[in-house]
Order: C-alpha cells, then sequence, then structure tokens
C-alpha cells in the first residue's frame, strides 16, 4: 500500500473491500462429521455383535448335530441288538417268542398310559 501512494496512482483502491460472511455451513459440516463418526461407530459395534450371535448359533447348530449324530448312533445299536434278540428268540422256541411279544405289547401300554 505504502508504494501506491508513493506513487501517486490514481486507481489505489478501486475495488472495495469485501466483508467475508461467516456461515454456519462449516459448523453443520463438524456436526454431520460428528453424526458420520457415530453412526460409523455404531455400524462397527452391530457388525461385531452379529459376528459374535453368528459364531454362537454355528456353535449351538454344531452342538446339536453332534447330539443328533450321538443319538443315530444309540438308535442303530439298541435296534441291531432288538434284532440279534429276536433271532435269539426266534431260534430258540415259537413259545417263548410269543411271550416276548405280549410282554412288549404289554410294555408299550405301559409307557403309553403313563405318559
Amino acid at each position: 500500500a505504502h508504494f501506491l501512494k508513493t506513487r501517486k496512482f490514481s486507481s489505489i483502491n478501486v475495488v472495495r473491500a469485501t466483508r467475508m460472511g461467516l456461515t454456519s455451513a462449516e459448523e453443520r459440516s463438524k456436526l454431520m462429521d460428528v453424526k458420520h463418526a457415530m453412526l460409523a461407530e455404531r455400524a462397527a459395534l452391530a457388525r461385531d455383535q452379529c459376528d459374535r450371535l453368528d459364531g454362537e448359533y454355528n456353535e449351538l447348530c454344531s452342538e446339536v448335530k453332534r447330539q443328533e449324530r450321538v443319538r443315530q448312533a444309540q438308535h442303530q445299536t439298541a435296534k441291531k441288538r432288538l434284532e440279534i434278540r429276536r433271532k435269539e428268540v426266534l431260534r430258540s422256541d415259537p413259545h417263548e417268542y410269543a411271550n416276548y411279544l405280549v410282554s412288549l405289547h404289554l410294555l408299550q401300554q405301559g409307557v403309553g398310559q403313563s405318559a
């Protein structure tokens, strides 16, 4: 400015000084950044919780499948034992087999009545 005054130019300060008007846009921008950070944190927490619940669900499913396999194996062995017993009874005596069938029938009726 001193240089312009010493030279005595006629066009000194032709352009008026502008005033900077501060708007609330920057403040809104900061608030949006805070809100976005909060939402990103919530999303991360939700993802972690979903992953944890998914892991628990998979563990429970594998446990149930293991129990099903164990029970299936128990059922198969019991079925084989009954088949072996039936063959033994058939080989020995038909009267004994008839008694065996009657006792099974009575057992089934007893189970049906107590249930």
